[in-house]
């Protein structure tokens, strides 16, 4: 009971945070563009340096030199998920409408706007380099093949590079600079820039996901035959599957505890996002974003002390 006090603790910072930006929308302080504007920031700016700040200061040479088999195994592990929710799907005789949606959430969750904060605030923020390579394997799949799972027909174009990436590579590019070149470094001016950006990506980042639920709407929940089986899927099918290939592989400790952690995070509030853009069901994954985000506030922290 103590250990889930104390994991509930350490989640319950990202709780206010969450209600914080749930009250702001509910008053109105928040609007649709703001909140887009947010959005876009958190993106496109907060998280590319979140994540060269966190390349750089954890990321270790050794520590780099496992990212292509860690890639590859959390790479694998969606796939399979997504085989698997695909033939969830067909056998349980899913609206067509919202196949799409449940392979996607079934396979990919929200691994930075809420893996992140909540493994820093569980395993401690020198262990967040670790989600890093769930976030690689998650964005080279997801806007690869779930953007196309999800719109179907309707999408057009090539594969979307994902701007955080870009603070990844810039990371690795300065890590391997300094190993063969131990005295090189930034200006200093650059160095607190990215530091002080990154620094309100967690609170930013969960006043947005606060706000993405107050603008779906809790009244708008209703317990049907979909929203049971994406439960299922998302919260049961995925997290087996993801553990099965961890124990298979046998990486450590804190690294198995941390994907396992991150397996069971809520839908991503993305996919609404792309449903909308692409004219597929948006009411699905946004109710799915909703209840998940919820469930996983009280999951998180049992998942916790099991695992410890």
């Amino acid at each position: 009971m103590l250990e889930f006090f104390n994991a509930f603790q350490a989640v319950f910072t990202i709780i206010l945070l969450v209600l914080l930006g749930y009250i702001l929308q509910k008053k109105g302080k928040i609007s649709d563009a703001t909140g887009g504007f947010i959005s876009f920031f958190l993106v496109n700016v907060t998280l590319p340096c979140n994540v060269y700040k966190t390349v750089t200061t954890t990321l270790t040479a050794d520590k780099l030199a496992l990212l292509p088999k860690y890639v590859l195994i959390i790479m694998a592990s969606q796939v399979v998920s997504m085989v698997a929710a695909w033939l969830f799907t067909k056998t349980l005789k899913v609206d067509k409408e919202k196949c799409g949606s449940l392979i996607v959430f079934t396979a990919f969750n929200n691994t930075l706007f809420m893996g992140m904060p909540v493994s820093v605030a569980l395993f401690g923020e020198s262990n967040s380099s670790i989600i890093l390579y769930y976030y690689v394997a998650s964005s080279i799949l997801f806007w690869s093949v779930g953007v196309r799972i999800i719109a179907g027909k309707k999408v057009n174009g090539k594969f979307k590079f994902p701007a955080p990436l870009y603070g990844l590579i810039v990371g690795i590019v300065v890590i391997v600079v300094k190993r063969f070149c131990p005295a090189f470094t930034l200006p200093a001016f650059v160095n607190d820039t990215v530091k002080y950006i990154a620094g309100i990506t967690t609170p930013l980042s969960m006043i947005f996901t606060g706000f993405a639920l107050g603008q779906f709407g809790l009244k708008n929940i209703r317990f049907d035959k979909s929203v049971g089986l994406g439960l299922v899927a998302r919260f049961i099918i995925s997290p087996l599957i993801f553990i099965g290939a961890i124990l298979l592989l046998k990486v450590d400790t804190l690294s198995r505890n941390v994907f396992i952690v991150q397996a069971f995070m809520p839908v991503m509030a993305s996919q609404t996002v792309v449903a909308r853009q692409y004219g597929a069901d948006e009411k699905y994954p946004a109710v799915m974003v909703t209840l998940s985000t919820v469930l996983s506030l009280i999951i998180i922290p049992i998942v916790k002390v099991i695992i410890s």
